[in-house]
């Protein structure tokens, strides 16, 4: 699975609990289990990273109307 960014995005880093800065680009995702809270909700991060957020989060910035911060998800 593919995303593509078009601005700055602060993204969580899980394996050290911190905000790290992700600048716009193509990137290839993998989902995980949420590496935080160790549940069963899917994250969606950076292959071969712990980069990312919550599956529903880059969903819900897939929508046209997010303008420049929309996220656009290609694959499964």
């Amino acid at each position: 699975m593919r995303a593509q960014t078009f601005t700055d995005w602060a993204m969580i880093d899980a394996s050290n609990k911190c905000s790290v800065p992700v600048s716009p680009g193509n990137y290839e995702l993998e989902r995980v289990l949420d590496p935080l809270m160790g549940g069963k909700d899917p994250w969606l991060v950076i292959k071969g990273t712990k980069i990312g957020f919550s599956e529903g989060w880059w969903r819900s910035h897939s929508h046209p109307s997010w303008g420049n911060q929309q996220i656009v998800i290609e694959g499964e």
